[in-house]
Order: C-alpha cells, then sequence, then structure tokens
C-alpha cells in the first residue's frame, strides 16, 4: 500500500481541522508512546537522522550535570559555598575577568583557604603554630588560629587598614558572600591585604584602579 504524505507549516493556533489531535498525537509520541514501526509508513520506519545541534545541546547539559555532581562531591564545596553558592559561578568568573591577574589570584587563595596564614602553614608544615602571631593574649589565654575569617574580619591589629573594606561594602554587609558580589568589594579586599603587609615576600597587587 503506497501512501502520499504533505508537509505543511501552519500556525499552532489556528483552527484547522486536525491540528489540536496531531499535536496530541506528537506530544505522546515525544513521551515514548509513538505507534509500532510495523504501523508506520515505509518511508517512515528509518531511523531519522540525529540533529548535529541537538546532540551538542546534550552533551553539553550531560557535562553540566557531570560537573555539578562532582563539585557537589568535592572536599571544597562546603568551603566555598560559603563564600559563593551560585554554582556554576558565571557571574563570579566574569567578575574575575575585570580584575589583575594578581588580584584574582589572590581572591582564589582566600577563596579556597590555600594562603599563606598560619592555619594552613601548620598543616602542611610550615609553621610551628597556627595561632594568629599578631593577636595579643593575656597571660594563660591562648591566641586565636589565624584562620582567613580571623585575619581579614576580626583581627585587631589590622582594624585601621579594615576601615576602608569597611568604607566599601558597609559594616553590615561584611562577610565573603557580600564583598564577592561586587568587582568594586572584591578589589577593595585585596586593597586591604595589600595594606596590612601580612605578605611582605608576596607580590602584591595594585586594588587601586
Amino acid at each position: 500500500m503506497r501512501s502520499k504524505l504533505t508537509i505543511q507549516w501552519i500556525s499552532s493556533h489556528s483552527n484547522v481541522k486536525g491540528n489540536e489531535h496531531a499535536d496530541k498525537l506528537a506530544k505522546e509520541a515525544a513521551e515514548g508512546n509513538a505507534s509500532l514501526q510495523e504501523q508506520l509508513p515505509p518511508m517512515l520506519r528509518r531511523t531519522l537522522p540525529a540533529s548535529a545541534s541537538a546532540v551538542k545541546q546534550e552533551h553539553i547539559a550531560h557535562l553540566k550535570r557531570k560537573w555539578k555532581s562532582m563539585w557537589h562531591k568535592s572536599p571544597r564545596h562546603q568551603r566555598f559555598t560559603q563564600i559563593n553558592n551560585t554554582f556554576p559561578f558565571s557571574k563570579y568568573r566574569r567578575q574575575q575577568d575585570e580584575l589583575k591577574r594578581n588580584q584574582a589570584s589572590l581572591l582564589i587563595q582566600v577563596c579556597s583557604g590555600h594562603i599563606p596564614l598560619n592555619s594552613y602553614l601548620y598543616i602542611i608544615g610550615k609553621s610551628e603554630m597556627k595561632q594568629c602571631r599578631k593577636c595579643h593574649a593575656e597571660p594563660g589565654e591562648v591566641t586565636p588560629t589565624e584562620t582567613v575569617n580571623h585575619f581579614i574580619f576580626e583581627c585587631d591589629t589590622y582594624s585601621q587598614e579594615r576601615i576602608s573594606l569597611t568604607k566599601a561594602t558597609g559594616r553590615d554587609n561584611l562577610n565573603f558572600k557580600n564583598i564577592m558580589l561586587k568587582t568594586k568589594t572584591m578589589k577593595a579586599l585585596t586593597k586591604f591585604i595589600h595594606r596590612t603587609g601580612r605578605f611582605k615576600t608576596d607580590e602584591q597587587p595594585n586594588a587601586d584602579h
């Protein structure tokens, strides 16, 4: 039995006879409820060619799902989400493009915790203590651990240097999540770190521009 098939584009909202029925059948086919192969006209029984565009889109979507799954299993996930939880961090990466290379590098160290503060240096065996050397404790007291949070937000030694950072962020927004929302405050953070002189032997970013 020979069949004649005509394909014609029509508006989806036109009152064309059979249009609603065709839409219903198309949705059923998309959900896997297609006709049996032997019920189809011979010309429709062959496998349709794959769309290169659709294949690429699905591949990219698959890679993003895999990336997201691997990121959630990463030991860095919990720490970084305290700073930025907008996976896949598209806005953060665009903001980094507006920074100088040494500014961006310094912020990556801050976000990862791999920065030469005593808490990290102690872990890798490069410091005999993890406490802050700048804090002065009373007799019998132990000085705080020199973490990234302590160094940037808490250490009294750097109170004066912290003033400009507080002005840039606002006192109520002096935290990592708010700082990483804007390029201006990201630069202010690198400027604060430079002013402390804590890493005198390292190349310091010029955050004035």
